[in-house]
């Protein structure tokens, strides 16, 4: 899927709400190209477990004062399992149908792989090894992992808090959207944007 830019409503989105913000957590840095290069955070963590990206993503958090973290936000027996895959894909009507369910299914199977390396969730890694809470968090790792990364970093966000969610029409976080939308107030909202997004403040 095409990379968040500074071009589209939710890179400017998100340059305009983190500018100001302390302490930033990424979700999902992918290269470093893309998102991370919108959120103007005074300090951001970024995470990434691929291999492919890895280095490149490592230079750019470099290049701009940041810190690369090469692992997954939340161990992968707390995501999404394949039952829940399926059940969530017949019932609820997004973005994902467009798909084929065993073409979802395989996807799965290959972000499940990316993230068997990693025994430690990096939300609380950074948490407890820099001695930081979070002012702001985008949500855009594995489609799979959204609602456990939520819950995960949900202690760990500061009064106020800004929560960026990618792919709101889709299985990442249509369920974190909803919920978010239950006791936050939401800043903003685009759901043409690719799979949609949204920004919310605590």
């Amino acid at each position: 899927m095409q990379e968040v830019t500074i071009n589209d409503s939710f890179g400017q989105a998100l340059a305009k709400y983190t500018k100001g913000l302390g302490i930033g957590l990424e979700i999902g840095g992918g290269t470093g190209d893309g998102s991370t290069q919108c959120i103007h955070t005074d300090k951001l963590f970024s995470i990434e477990n691929h291999p492919d990206r890895i280095g490149r993503h490592r230079m750019n958090l470099e290049a701009k004062g940041g810190v690369s973290v090469q692992g997954t936000a939340v161990v992968s027996g707390s995501w999404m399992n394949k039952v829940d895959v399926e059940e969530f894909y017949r019932t609820t009507n997004t973005n994902l149908n467009a798909y084929p369910l065993e073409q979802v299914l395989g996807w799965h199977d290959e972000c499940v792989e990316n993230a068997k390396a990693y025994q430690t969730n990096a939300i609380e890694d950074i948490h407890f090894d820099h001695n930081v809470d979070f002012d702001f968090v985008l949500i855009d790792g594995s489609p799979f992992s959204g609602e456990a990364e939520l819950r995960c970093v949900r202690p760990f966000l500061k009064d106020k808090a800004i929560i960026a969610l990618d792919d709101i029409n889709d299985i990442k976080n249509w369920t974190n959207y909803h919920k978010l939308k239950g006791f936050s107030k939401l800043l903003w909202e685009d759901w043409s944007v690719r799979n949609g997004a949204a920004i919310f403040q605590l």
